[in-house]
């Protein structure tokens, strides 16, 4: 297990839901050793590459929280954040996607669909875009506007709209399969193992998390 040490409060960012400390850097723990379709060691060894991200966000993060004008100027500041912004995406869209997969997958699409036509459509675009992605396919809740769809990441930054609330996270990389795997039989291990219970859950905080649509314009 990696460890890493505590967050510090940056002077320069306001903490809104609480103390850095309580949340720690300690990458969260696989739930299991193996999946149907996806070993034990290509498992682990995806685990570990999410456990470096967060070693790497862990030193950045302590490189911006103890920043000073000796440090660099203004350009090698806004590098720093670039990078951090890549890593804490890096870190949690990982967390996302092993927290979501149970062996054999739980609950039910038909479940969360509730029409049959509807689940084919979303799960063969979301087969279409992990097919064509390098980074990510995300199927999405936009916040704003209170609809679900499908985006693709070009890496762990690029291609992430504003409001996006990911209900299922699906890693394109090469790392997560080819070691072992066809891009295709990845992606049908990857939906079989799926925990739609977890996709529930996600699609009922994003029910209270709707904001003000920026764009709505009273009638």
């Amino acid at each position: 297990m990696a460890t890493v040490r505590a967050g510090l409060a940056r002077p320069w960012a306001r903490v809104i839901i609480g103390p850095v400390e309580l949340r720690g850097w300690q990458p969260a723990p696989l739930p299991y050793k193996e999946l149907p379709g996806l070993s034990a060691t290509l498992l682990r060894e995806h685990h570990r590459l999410y456990e470096g991200y967060m070693r790497r966000w862990d030193r950045v993060y302590h490189r911006l929280a103890e920043w000073t004008d000796e440090d660099g100027d203004t350009f090698d500041f806004g590098r720093l954040l670039a990078e951090e912004g890549f890593l804490r995406n890096a870190v949690r869209l990982h967390e996302l996607y092993f927290e979501q997969l149970a062996p054999g997958g739980a609950g039910s699409p038909e479940d969360y669909f509730r029409d049959k036509d509807s689940m084919g459509l979303v799960l063969d675009a979301l087969r279409r875009a992990a097919a064509s992605s390098t980074g990510w396919a995300v199927f999405a809740a936009d916040l704003w506007r209170g609809e679900e769809y499908i985006l693709t990441m070009k890496d762990h930054i690029t291609g992430f709209p504003a409001g996006a609330w990911p209900l299922i996270v699906l890693d394109c990389y090469e790392h997560a399969y080819f070691r072992e795997l066809s891009k295709d039989a990845y992606i049908k291990a990857f939906l079989k193992n799926l925990d739609w219970n977890v996709v529930a859950a996600r699609s009922k905080e994003a029910l209270t998390l709707q904001p003000r649509d920026p764009g709505w314009i009273p009638a």
